[in-house]
C-alpha cells in the first residue's frame, strides 16, 4: 500500500490542464491515467464539455494508456456506458455491477495492441478463480440482449429526468441548499448550492442535514440511496411513473421536515 500512493499522482476531475502540467512534470514516468468518464465515486459528477476528448488526446500526445473505469455507469447509462455517452474511446475499459443484471460479474476490454500481451499471445497472465463462470456469464448476456432493450432505456430514462425535475422544483419550493445532479438512471443530490465539478468542491457540503434527510426518507419506506452523502440513487428497469411519484411525494415531505 505504501507503494501505490508513493507511485500515484492526483490530477483534479474536470481539469484538463491539470493532467497535462502533471504529465510535462513527470515526462515519461506515467504508465496510465485512470479514471471515471462519468463520475459516480463521490456522487454524480458530470464531465464538462470536451473535458474528456481533452484527455484523450493529451494521453495520445504522451503515449499514457488511458483506462476508464465504468463499474458503476457502464451499461446503466446506454448499452456502451460511458464510452457511449461521451464517444471517446479509451485503451481499457473496466465494467462490473449492472452487466451482470443482479449476478456477480466483472469484465475488461482492450486495445488489439495491449490485448496481445497477454497470454497465450503475449506474456502476461490474467489470472481468477471464476473466470468464465457460466451462471453469471449467461445472465450478463440476458441482461444485456433480453432485459437492456432500447425501449427499456428510454424508459429508464424518462423516470430518472421525471426525478430529477421533481427533486429540482421540491428543493426550490423549500428554499433548501442543496442540487440534483445526474444522468439517465442515476442521480445525486448534494446539500450544498452549488453543482460540483470535482471531488474538493463537496467538502464543504452540509453532510449534517442530508443525514437527517436521508433518515427522514428511510423511515417513511424510501431508500434512496446507501448511506452516504457521495453515494447516488439508481432507477431501474422496472421503475414506473407511479413510482416516481410516490417517491417524489416522500422527498417532498422530507425536505418540508428540514
Amino acid at each position: 500500500m505504501p507503494d501505490t500512493v508513493k507511485n500515484t499522482l492526483v490530477v483534479p476531475w474536470n481539469d484538463a490542464d491539470a493532467l497535462e502540467q502533471c504529465l510535462n512534470r513527470h515526462l515519461g514516468e506515467v504508465a496510465g491515467v485512470i479514471m471515471e468518464p462519468i463520475v459516480a465515486n463521490f456522487g454524480m459528477c458530470l464531465p464538462a464539455k470536451g473535458y474528456l476528448q481533452a484527455v484523450r488526446e493529451i494521453t495520445k500526445r504522451h503515449n499514457v494508456v488511458l483506462i476508464f473505469d465504468e463499474v458503476k455507469v457502464g451499461v446503466r447509462l446506454a448499452p456502451g456506458g460511458g464510452v457511449e455517452v461521451s464517444g471517446v474511446t479509451p485503451d481499457v475499459i473496466c465494467l462490473s455491477k449492472a452487466m451482470g443484471g443482479g449476478m456477480p460479474i466483472a469484465a475488461f476490454g482492450a486495445t488489439e495492441e495491449l490485448w496481445d500481451l497477454l497470454c497465450p499471445l503475449g506474456d502476461m497472465m490474467h489470472y481468477g478463480t471464476y473466470n468464465g463462470n457460466p451462471i453469471s456469464v449467461a445472465a450478463s448476456l440476458a441482461c444485456l440482449t433480453k432485459v437492456m432493450t432500447d425501449q427499456a432505456y428510454t424508459q429508464m430514462n424518462q423516470m430518472g429526468e421525471k426525478l430529477t425535475k421533481g427533486i429540482e422544483e421540491s428543493i426550490k419550493r423549500h428554499g433548501i441548499p442543496a442540487v440534483v445532479t445526474g444522468m439517465g438512471g442515476m442521480r445525486t443530490v448534494f446539500f450544498q448550492e452549488k453543482v460540483p465539478t470535482n471531488y474538493r468542491q463537496t467538502l464543504g457540503m452540509d453532510r449534517g442535514a442530508w443525514h437527517k434527510w436521508w433518515m427522514h426518507l428511510l423511515a417513511n419506506g424510501l431508500f434512496f440511496c446507501a448511506p452516504s452523502p457521495y453515494e447516488e440513487t439508481f432507477i431501474s428497469v422496472g421503475i414506473t411513473e407511479k413510482d416516481v411519484d410516490e417517491g417524489l411525494q416522500k422527498i417532498e415531505d422530507a425536505f418540508k421536515a428540514l
